[in-house]
């Protein structure tokens, strides 16, 4: 027995947990602290950590913003549409980007609800941004990432588990960071075998085990996603290291170097870190140096081995095939290639037809 599945033999499922809060009264007064807190509370009710942050600091500027509108302790009437809208172009005006307006305005919009205000509020939107294409890592510079951990260390076998988990299993980083040991399962056979041969394709083969995935965006939902021969690998070499002491049943922990600080499970902050860290060193640009850029590759490589646009969303946890789209490259070759996968080595034209796959 493997360290990895023994441990999945006694280690339960971590329950999961949501907060909801009350509307306040219309016309209530609300005082700078009172106000910060309401905000803070409907930002701690996300269910994504991540979301928690941005959430809380943008609620904290836009309380400042209101304060220095008003020249006073902001009152619940004060946040309308049209401070909304003011709050909007000053943030333009300072050179902020239309992604991150878009952010902001998408944070606010959802307290306004939370506090009940004037529906209105939830018409001011920011100009349409085009969503940018996948940053994905070329077969190479993925090989050399995934090579940068040292793997005669702790550290280095944690660092290198969390690199192939994903870049081979296409998480966000704020499911990567809940997964505990019951969220791997043996899987001799998988309720959609179409699951299992997409990997395949795409990674050569897989395990007999697979992650249930908790939806960082739905957490009540979870997908399958099963584990490369890479992956499964190096989380039992992990396993296999990873500190005894720690109270955690959280697959990935953080390694405190003082003696009297006990692991704990690592934030989205600070995988974001871990893998910026290794793609400086991978000399990676600044434009695909992120983690996002792993799941980005995971999508772009099932894609390129020719695994269907309904099995990539499924895999990848998209709840609108049109994200799944972008990962989608129809070239000549391709195109050359699926004719000649289908009809034969060689067009009714005479044209050579290849059929090698990019990987």
């Amino acid at each position: 027995m493997s360290a990895l599945s023994s441990r999945t033999e006694v280690l339960p499922r971590a329950p999961a947990t949501s907060v909801a809060g009350e509307c306040p009264r219309r016309g209530t007064l609300i005082g700078d602290s009172e106000l910060a807190a309401r905000a803070l509370n409907v930002a701690e009710s996300q269910a994504v950590s991540s979301t928690r942050d941005t959430y809380a600091s943008t609620y904290a500027a836009f309380v400042a913003f209101l304060d220095a509108r008003t020249g006073r302790p902001p009152r619940m009437y004060d946040f309308d549409r049209v401070a909304l809208i003011a709050y909007r172009d000053q943030l333009a005006g300072s050179g902020r980007s239309s992604a991150t307006i878009a952010k902001q305005l998408s944070a606010l919009r959802t307290l306004a609800g939370a506090l009940c205000l004037d529906p209105a509020i939830a018409q001011v939107k920011s100009q349409q941004v085009p969503r940018p294409a996948p940053r994905s890592l070329t077969v190479a510079e993925y090989n050399g990432l995934v090579a940068l951990p040292k793997l005669n260390t702790r550290r280095g076998r944690r660092d290198h588990a969390i690199l192939r988990v994903l870049g081979e299993c296409g998480l966000r980083r704020s499911e990567l960071v809940e997964l505990t040991y019951a969220d791997v399962e043996p899987a001799p056979r998988l309720e959609d075998p179409e699951l299992r041969r997409a990997m395949t394709r795409a990674f050569g083969s897989t395990t007999v085990y697979v992650l249930r995935v908790r939806d960082a965006k739905t957490p009540d939902a979870a997908r399958t996603v099963p584990l490369s021969p890479a992956a499964y690998t190096a989380l039992e070499s992990w396993t296999r290291h990873r500190p005894a002491r720690a109270a955690s049943d959280h697959i990935f922990l953080s390694l405190p170097t003082h003696p009297d600080l006990n692991p704990s499970r690592l934030t989205s902050r600070s995988i974001g870190n871990i893998v910026g860290r290794f793609m400086t060193l991978g000399r990676i640009d600044d434009e695909r140096r992120g983690a996002h850029t792993l799941r980005h590759t995971f999508c772009t490589r099932l894609s390129e081995a020719g695994v269907a646009i309904e099995v990539i969303a499924k895999l990848a946890g998209h709840a609108d095939i049109r994200t799944t789209q972008r990962y989608i490259n129809v070239t000549p070759d391709r195109t050359l290639d699926a004719i000649g996968r289908t009809f034969g080595r060689r067009s009714p034209f005479g044209a050579d037809l290849t059929t090698n796959e990019p990987t």
